[in-house]
């Protein structure tokens, strides 16, 4: 099986409200790195290629580059949010459904990939693009390094098995299940869905 690897730089701040470490309770950044390694167990095409790399690889960067740098990774109810939005109303925001730890930047940057269809080029077969990730034509795993030596590496089998490691991947729907590369937005599941596609939402109970 080959497997095709991308690995992007980037900056971001984070912080968690669930923690008694008055450092990780401070917003503070990062030069993370994001790894997306991509599986199929395909043979080469007429190009003796699995596939062009600038073909798997351009909406992963742009995501990357245009979203995701220098934002601000916070949990969607972080009780900060109503001063920043205050003072700097067009902040950088990037919620996530609970607190931005490596572990939940890898598991919402993986749903995003499926999402964005990276990797759908691999299969050579004509059912659904969920189907395609139940029966394995092409895996993604993602690792997520948050400093030169610390990282967390994600390799479910498929989504299913990713939602129930993140239990709060049920409270919340947002742009990790959108497949455009700009969004930005998050609402709790119970809320009345809003129309279009806002590029940030501070949720509230």
């Amino acid at each position: 099986m080959f497997a095709l690897r991308f690995e992007y730089r980037f900056e971001a701040a984070h912080r968690f409200t669930k923690t008694e470490s008055i450092p990780c309770m401070t917003p503070h950044g990062h030069t993370w790195k994001a790894a997306l390694a991509i599986k199929s167990p395909q043979p080469l095409n007429s190009c003796e290629m699995v596939e062009e790399f600038g073909v798997l690889k351009k909406d992963w960067k742009q995501f990357l580059t245009a979203i995701a740098d220098h934002s601000f990774f916070h949990h969607a109810e972080d009780p900060i949010l109503p001063a920043l939005w205050q003072h700097v109303p067009s902040f950088r925001s990037l919620p996530f459904p609970g607190d931005p730890t490596t572990e939940m930047i890898a598991a919402c940057f993986l749903k995003k990939a499926y999402a964005m269809g990276i990797g759908k080029t691999l299969s050579r077969f004509e059912h659904s693009l969920r189907q395609q990730r139940l029966e394995n034509d092409f895996q993604m795993t993602m690792e997520i390094f948050e400093t030169p030596t610390n990282s967390i590496a994600l390799d479910p089998k498929n989504l299913e098995v990713l939602e129930k490691f993140v239990p709060s991947f049920s409270d919340f729907e947002g742009w990790w299940e959108d497949p455009a590369v700009d969004a930005r937005w998050i609402r709790r599941r119970d809320k009345k869905a809003q129309s279009g596609r806002p590029t940030a939402v501070l949720v509230t109970t």
